[in-house]
């Protein structure tokens, strides 16, 4: 099977992995997809229908780019590192993991699915009865599914942190363990944000809670819409309002329940100094 990628931005969600995989599709020896998430080994996906579909890549053949977030969203997308060993092999593959503060990815994914896709319930509450929302910022959860497959060295952390204040010397850094040669970024290519100022509230929130509350039916719409489609929809049956900051208490409560364990335990695992997470 030909056009497979050797090197994989895996997440996280809301940590800057849309932008890094702009500056590394520039790179002359980075060959990509038509699309960043190509969602290539996830569970039931027909992997040599998804490359025709996708078509031929584009650029260079040192590497060939896969961003799929959803590789790093266990226990959402479970066995992504098995069937990458199956299709890719165990040595061959280079996985950047890009890691935010949990608390503020998280504040910062559910705003965006307010905004996007009409998230209806309260901070607290999403945070209890959806896991994606908690165990994609658990790095260390997330690490241990690769790490049954994958060496340490196979991987490159990018600290969400360091690369929005200085976006050059993160993507160097990359580029160095990589092998390949520095190139000057598009100074034109923005983080992604959620407004600081507003967000969305649902015009129906009885009708909109009884989709979300349905799986089988939200899985049935967001395989029926295209994801642009869902958010135009979101727009129309939504209204803006103020969106009302996060206290420091909310803060502390996600991070003492959530999240300092796993910081502690991702700092043993990968050898990183995460002190500064580990304040509300």
């Amino acid at each position: 099977m030909t056009h497979l990628p050797n090197l994989f931005i895996i997440g996280t969600q809301k940590g800057g992995s849309t932008s890094l995989h702009r500056h590394m599709s520039g790179h002359p020896d980075i060959g990509v997809f038509r699309e960043k998430e190509i969602n290539l080994f996830l569970e039931g996906v027909d992997i040599a229908k998804r490359l025709e579909e996708l078509g031929p890549p584009r650029g260079g053949t040192e590497y060939l780019l896969d961003g799929s977030i959803n590789y790093c969203r266990y226990p959402r997308h479970g066995g992504v590192p098995g069937r990458i060993v199956e299709h890719v092999g165990r040595e061959t593959p280079r996985f950047i993991y890009t890691l935010r503060n949990p608390v503020d990815r998280l504040i910062s994914h559910y705003f965006w699915n307010s905004e996007r896709y009409g998230e209806h319930r309260d901070l607290m509450t999403a945070a209890e009865t959806d896991d994606v929302y908690v165990a994609t910022g658990q790095y260390d959860l997330q690490m241990a599914q690769y790490l049954e497959h994958f060496t340490l060295s196979q991987f490159c952390f990018v600290r969400f942190e360091a690369f929005r204040a200085d976006p050059q010397a993160e993507v160097n850094r990359v580029l160095d363990w990589l092998g390949l040669p520095h190139m000057v970024i598009d100074t034109e290519v923005r983080l992604a944000s959620t407004s600081a100022k507003t967000t969305r509230a649902q015009r129906f929130p009885g009708v909109h809670a009884f989709v979300t509350g349905t799986p089988a039916l939200r899985r049935t719409l967001q395989k029926a819409l295209p994801d642009r489609t869902l958010r135009r929809l979101n727009r129309a049956l939504s209204k803006e309002v103020v969106r009302e900051p996060v206290d420091k208490e909310t803060r502390k409560l996600l991070l003492e329940r959530y999240f300092l364990d796993s910081i502690e335990k991702t700092e043993d695992l990968l050898g990183l100094d995460l002190e500064d997470w580990k304040t509300p």
